[in-house]
C-alpha cells in the first residue's frame, strides 16, 4: 500500500465514462456522482451516496484521473471503508 495522499480529488459513480480525456474525471457525466477531497491524513468520506456498486476514481492536483472498477466498491453500504491503493 502506498503513502496517504492529502488533497486528492476523489469521485465515485456507478458507470464511469472511459471515453473521456485522461484529465477529465470518468464520473463527470454520471447522474449519480459522489465527490470529495482527501483530508490532511489522506482520508476521505463520500456522503449521501445510495447503496450500490461504484467505480472509484481519484487524481492529485490537475493530473490524470486514476480509476478502480470492480471488487473495491461492490455493494457499498453506509459506513463501508474502501482504501485507495
Amino acid at each position: 500500500m502506498g503513502a496517504p495522499v492529502p488533497g486528492a480529488k476523489v469521485e465515485a459513480c456507478p458507470e464511469p465514462d472511459l471515453s473521456l480525456p485522461p484529465f477529465v474525471s470518468p464520473c463527470a457525466a454520471s447522474a449519480v456522482r459522489g465527490r470529495t477531497m482527501t483530508d490532511a491524513s489522506g482520508r476521505y468520506r463520500l456522503e449521501d451516496m445510495p447503496v450500490g456498486n461504484y467505480a472509484l476514481t481519484w487524481t492529485v492536483g490537475e493530473g490524470i484521473w486514476n480509476l478502480r472498477i470492480g471488487a473495491c466498491c461492490r455493494g457499498m453500504q453506509p459506513g463501508d471503508i474502501f482504501p485507495v491503493e
